[in-house]
């Protein structure tokens, strides 16, 4: 009678709901082999079900973690519930109290269960928040979005992956290898399965977490490592649209998450591709109709893989500049990708400590202090566990919060500064604490040797150690555009209308100029505008040979630009003297770039100089909920911007000497800032003129002080007029707290100081005087309405703004948007064949095929060391480079070998010499191609070796390689010498398949 494995159900969300293949085994000739039969949908639902039930227990921690959110970190939940229950699994075992398994995987579930009660329970004002979060309707449409969302991208990757779940290519075999030998392992830390048996020196935090959901599921990691692509897709694609509607909720000023916005930031960040597929449209031409591919062929591994560094000894290297949607088509479980649902976890967070109401924004010196920095330092050391290259940016992002958020409270530079290094010492200690187990054996991967032209310098020698210096062409402003110009685009305008606000703000009056001047400069301005037409003629030139670069739009640009502002605005620009100087310095910048071979000189410059000039203007005039996020806008923008500027001058320093991983890394960051600021952006442009709810400090004042005659005055003219005040923020009461009890508000973010005198100044029965007052400002978006929003602590609302330019904008917007569509539907549609034939979830199916004869005795031994542990011990096998097959046996089973894939082993341990590994992975093929005994029995003991695999790679009848080269060639005579001292305990004569071990 067969044997059944455990059955992988799938159901379509395309086609019918039928059944799709996966394996049987049934006996012959005493060894199982492979055949398809239909399987069900039992694997997938299992593991949605499973991490529901992990969302839901870890709820009421979340609302005691996030109150100042509104939606309470509502989606946030899963990937934090599945945080808490791996890293408590965690602890355990690395304090050998329990064995790293199943039960301890559903212990630490139920423990989760127990404390959230346990919270509600102890905490009363916790449960009727909850109470009173799920009585409000908005919330429960809130809770339908995000669920929606959830399965949405969940059924997208899934069904996406049932039509090429081979895990054959690429990097798959590595991040494979990692999950499995976790999942199969009872013991931490986990071992290296490519290193022998070693302690993983890697951030494995992501693999860890899929693991233990393999191990309380009990679903085979093959089959596994599919589902976990659909689920962490689906969590990433639910926390951007927590995010975004936070983020526009609290801009609101309202106690309730904007989802429409929500929706909007998962589709920018987690669906939409870059812009590269207009450029192969433009260069390749459109399909004629009714080709297979219509309208065009999407080459899809292309728009990662667009930046190209001419190397120094001539090379030209392609850089992976890889984002999401990308990501999961391409499916490698790679630590960037598992680590992004966290990264937004932590984004959140320090969304959350951005909003605090006043001081001690991640926790006060109290005994309640612990739970704060506790949160902050799992947030946040979670990326140093999952993927360490997020982690420095985000930990500067939280330095950089404190900071702000502190100063706005005030109270002194010395108090400032005292409470942020205090809760920076806590949170820093917090840190190292919930992981240190992982600080304490991680040794880092850098090689930290000194170049050797700095190597005497003190700081930049020990500089050297860690990052180099990029002397070569970096990259274009067309290929950064390509990849970030969806968001750009309203980052920039939104820059632009924030600029134009500080530009009336700082007019000041100038003499006009004389007639004679006035020709002048117009001349001028004529003879750079036909210099900058005589540019076009080369730039149209370069455009036709497909050569266009930013050093053909230079003179065009820098000359017309200029000329421009010289024959239409002069005279604006001499009342704005700094903003001009800061203008044409940038202009300078932008054409200098491609003289000194950095393009994007002129841009990240500037991106960089004006969020951080408006966002210092923010923070000491920001007082409503739009001004503050505004500031917010302005960090991640800053932030982003300086990332860039990083990657485009420096690289960390490891093997491959350049910035291929550098900016694979840190551009994945850049993605997420400046997605969220584009969505920011975006509500910000749809919305600007609008009215806005800003209280200035001189009301605060007069109120504190007993003087009500400004804020009687102002409410007696707002009925007049009658005109009602927005809703306040977010429990604006309960959070705009200072220390002392009294209300801590601030000036208008531009509240001049001659209005703020005209309301101040008036008496409490004039409200004439508050009348005119209002009257003098123009509320029809002029000048000095931008200048003036708000008096005596009520709203002076603009009327809408139905300016020509925002539908220009809009439709440039959609266009562009449809633009980034071509891969999540047009790549995807021709990756799959057109989602035409279904293979199933099982990612081994492949080898069953590959490698048909050894494939059985794969199984027997990983079932064979997986029944009892005291079995596990290091397997050889036949030694292949990186992307090849080598190393399959370990990936398959979870057993370590000697040494995996060889240039991944010393990224991983920089701290070696590298003759030690590359020693390693030889002795591999030497003990293979001996005949002399002595010799292979010494090297199996100096290696620690328990089993020696002999298959098809082994026996020459397979290659390690897909086009069948290299062959590896060992003798009978050297095969047969295991027999002599070792226990044959599998045995497959007709096709020359054997496993031997030290019994």
């Amino acid at each position: 009678m067969p044997l059944r494995l455990r059955n992988r159900l799938f159901c379509s969300f395309f086609k019918s709901n039928r059944l799709y293949p996966d394996f049987i085994y049934s006996p012959l000739d005493g060894w199982p082999v492979v055949r398809q039969t239909e399987v069900g949908m039992n694997d997938v639902l299992i593991w949605y079900g499973v991490i529901f039930v992990i969302g839901l227990l870890a709820l009421p921690v979340a609302f005691a973690v996030f109150p100042r959110l509104p939606d309470r970190g509502y989606s946030f939940c899963k990937p934090f519930g599945l945080l808490l229950i791996s890293l408590v699994a965690w602890w355990i075992g690395n304090l050998k109290l329990a064995p790293f398994g199943q039960v301890l995987c559903w212990t630490a579930l139920i423990g989760l269960g127990v404390t959230g009660n346990l919270l509600l329970i102890f905490n009363r004002r916790l449960g009727q928040d909850m109470a009173e979060w799920f009585t409000r309707r908005h919330n429960w449409k809130l809770i339908l979005a995000s669920e929606l969302v959830f399965l949405a991208g969940f059924a997208f990757i899934i069904n996406m992956r049932s039509f090429f779940p081979e895990l054959d290519k690429s990097e798959k075999f590595f991040d494979l290898a990692f999950i499995q030998a976790i999942a199969v392992s009872p013991e931490l830390p986990p071992a290296d399965p490519w290193f022998g048996g070693q302690p993983m020196n890697y951030y494995y935090g992501g693999q860890m977490l899929m693991a233990v959901l393999t191990k309380m599921i009990g679903t085979e990691a093959t089959t596994g490592y599919n589902i976990m692509m659909g689920l962490v897709y689906a969590m990433g694609a639910q926390a951007c649209f927590g995010l975004g509607s936070n983020l526009v909720g609290l801009a609101r000023g309202k106690d309730r998450p904007a989802w429409g916005w929500g929706l909007l930031a998962a589709a920018f960040l987690m669906f939409l591709g870059n812009l590269a597929p207009l450029r192969q449209v433009l260069r390749d031409g459109l399909l004629p109709l009714g080709a297979k591919e219509w309208p065009f062929h999407v080459d899809w591994p292309a728009t990662a893989r667009m930046v190209y560094d001419p190397m120094p000894d001539g090379r030209l290297l392609d850089i992976l500049t890889e984002y999401p949607v990308y990501s999961y088509l391409n499916g490698d479980l790679h630590a960037h990708l598992l680590g992004a649902p966290y990264v937004l976890l932590a984004f959140g967070y320090i969304l959350h400590l951005f909003v605090a109401p006043g001081r001690w924004a991640m926790a006060a010196p109290t005994w309640r202090a612990v739970q704060g920095f506790l949160a902050g330092g799992l947030f946040i050391g979670a990326l140093y566990l999952i993927n360490g290259g997020d982690f420095p940016i985000y930990l500067f992002m939280v330095v950089v919060v404190l900071a702000l958020v502190e100063s706005r409270a005030g109270g002194g530079w010395q108090a400032v500064l005292g409470r942020w290094a205090l809760q920076l010492v806590g949170f820093g200690v917090a840190l190292y604490l919930v992981y240190f187990f992982y600080f304490t054996n991680f040794t880092g991967m850098i090689r930290g040797k000194p170049l050797p032209d700095v190597a005497d310098t003190p700081v930049l020698g020990f500089l050297s150690k860690y990052v180099g210096w990029i002397s070569w062409p970096r990259t274009f402003l067309m290929e950064y555009g390509l990849m970030y110009g969806l968001f750009l685009l309203p980052i920039l305008t939104l820059l632009a209308l924030k600029l134009s606000q500080v530009g009336r703000t700082e007019r000041r009056e100038v003499p006009v100029l004389s007639g004679g001047w006035r020709w002048l400069v117009r001349l001028v301005g004529l003879v750079l505008v036909l210099l900058a037409l005589l540019g076009l003629t080369r730039t149209w030139a370069d455009f036709a040979q497909k050569n266009l670069s930013l050093y053909s739009l230079v003179l065009p640009l820098a000359a017309g630009s200029v000329g421009l502002l010289a024959l239409l605005n002069w005279q604006a620009l001499r009342q704005r003297p700094r903003l001009t100087l800061e203008g044409l310095f940038i202009l300078l910048l932008t054409a200098i770039g491609p003289l000194v071979q950095f393009e994007l000189l002129g841009l990240v410059a500037g991106l960089l100089y004006f969020a951080l000039r408006l966002g210092w203007r923010e923070r000491q005039q920001a007082a409503s909920w739009q001004s503050r996020l505004d500031l917010f806008f302005c960090v991640c923008v800053a932030l982003a911007a300086g990332i860039t500027l990083f990657c485009e001058l420096v690289y960390v320093r490891d093997i491959y000497s350049n910035r291929f991983n550098t900016m694979f890394k840190f551009w994945y960051q850049i993605w997420n800032l400046y997605g969220f600021a584009g969505v920011y952006g975006i509500w910000r442009v749809v919305s600007w003129g609008r009215a806005e709810v800003l209280i200035s400090t001189e009301t605060t004042s007069s109120l504190s002080r007993g003087r009500l005659a400004p804020a009687l005055g102002g409410l007696a003219a707002l009925f007049r007029h009658g005109r009602q005040p927005l809703a306040d923020g977010p429990k604006l009461n309960s959070y705009m707290q200072n220390q002392s009890g009294s209300d801590t508000l601030s000036a208008g973010s531009n509240f001049g100081e001659a209005e703020q005198a005209s309301f101040t100044g008036a008496n409490s029965t004039d409200v004439a005087a508050t009348e005119e007052a209002f009257t003098r400002t123009d509320v029809s978006g002029t000048a000095s309405n931008e200048r003036v929003r708000v008096a005596a602590g009520l709203a002076v609302p603009d009327r809408p703004t139905r300016r020509a330019w925002k539908r220009v904008w809009l439709a440039g917007l959609v266009f562009l948007m449809f633009s980034a569509l071509a891969v999540p539907t047009l790549a995807y549609w021709q990756a799959t064949g057109g989602y035409a034939q279904r293979q199933g979830l099982n990612g081994e199916y492949w080898y069953s095929q590959a490698f048909p004869d050894e494939y059985p005795a794969m199984r027997w031994l990983r079932d064979y060391t997986r029944k009892d542990p005291s079995r596990r011990g290091i397997v050889l096998e036949g030694n292949g480079m990186n992307y090849s097959w080598g190393d399959r046996i370990s990936t398959f089973t979870g057993l370590p070998t000697i040494v995996g894939w060889p240039f991944h082993e010393l990224q991983w341990r920089g701290y070696l010499p590298e003759i030690q590994i590359w020693e390693a992975w030889l002795d591999m093929d030497r003990i293979y191609e001996t005949t002399d005994v002595e010799q292979a029995k010494l090297l199996l003991k100096r290696h620690d070796v328990r089993y020696v695999f002999v298959g098809q790679a082994e026996n020459g009848s397979r290659s390690l390689f897909s086009d069948n080269s290299k062959f590896k060639q060992f003798s009978p005579e050297a095969l047969a010498k295991f027999r002599t001292f070792m226990k044959p305990i599998y045995e497959d004569p007709s096709n020359n398949v054997y496993i031997y071990a030290f019994e």
